[in-house]
């Protein structure tokens, strides 16, 4: 059986680097300024890339509010294949305050606070992509099941 030879497997002289460095009392490689720009460069990016984000977040937000007034106020919407509908969902809040209040205000006390305190309503936009079923037209938006597209 032929020993494999070091000049034959282009892996080899990565793996021999890797080993010295990691050798005990192996000087680590001096940092290049090439690294130190790719790093720059990529927080550069990380911080374009969350302005886009909010950019688009904020964009989307105004889109969906738009959409939630306008079918509140009555619209209809186009036959097709999305379908638009409004959600109410009611959220519980979080009380990390309960405990607190409990022990010093009481038991009974808190209680009445967070009875009195009504849960918080939120509106919800929601796509629905219809999908034709048997005998439907395409593209009327008509059919036996539907999907959810989003929120």
């Amino acid at each position: 059986m032929r020993q494999p030879n070091e000049a034959q497997h282009p892996l080899v002289p990565i793996l021999v680097e890797i080993l010295r460095a990691e050798a005990p009392g192996a000087r680590p490689k001096p940092i290049a300024q090439a690294e130190v720009v790719r790093l720059l460069r990529l927080r550069q990016e990380t911080l374009e890339a969350k302005d886009a984000a909010a950019k688009w977040e904020a964009a989307l937000a105004a889109e969906e509010d738009r959409l939630k007034a306008a079918l509140q106020a009555g619209a209809t919407m186009e036959p097709g294949r999305y379908v638009l509908t409004l959600e109410t969902e009611t959220t519980w809040r979080s009380v990390p305050w309960k405990k607190v209040v409990e022990e010093h205000l009481g038991k009974p006390f808190a209680e009445r606070i967070l009875a009195d305190t009504p849960p918080g309503e939120r509106l919800t936009l929601r796509v629905l992509r219809e999908v034709p079923g048997d005998g439907d037209a395409p593209g009327r938006g008509r059919g036996r099941g539907s999907q959810q597209d989003g929120r």
